[in-house]
């Protein structure tokens, strides 16, 4: 099981995802830009990897989706859209 995010700047996602009771989210970036109340860092606009389901390393601001467990597909870069899917957890 993953561990409750530990960086407060994405506890708000963790917590907006926690609350949906479907399984699919289709969500635009300016969207989680205000359920955060701030900015997405630039990489996440730019890189792919920045969006990766991974808990370990520097990616800790994943943990604010697979807390509650869902997990990213069909990221859109150009569109500024990504795919909240939940998986169970």
């Amino acid at each position: 099981m993953v561990q409750r995010s530990q960086v407060p700047k994405y506890q708000p996602l963790e917590t907006y995802l926690a609350a949906r009771s479907g399984t699919i989210y289709n969500i635009s970036f300016d969207t989680i830009e205000r359920i955060l109340k701030a900015p997405l860092p630039p990489s996440a606009r730019k890189h792919q990897a920045w969006w990766s389901n991974e808990i370990n390393g520097s990616h800790v601001h994943a943990k604010a989706w697979m807390t509650t467990g869902f997990r990213t597909e069909n990221l859109n870069i150009e569109a500024n859209t990504v795919t909240f899917k939940y998986i169970g957890g």
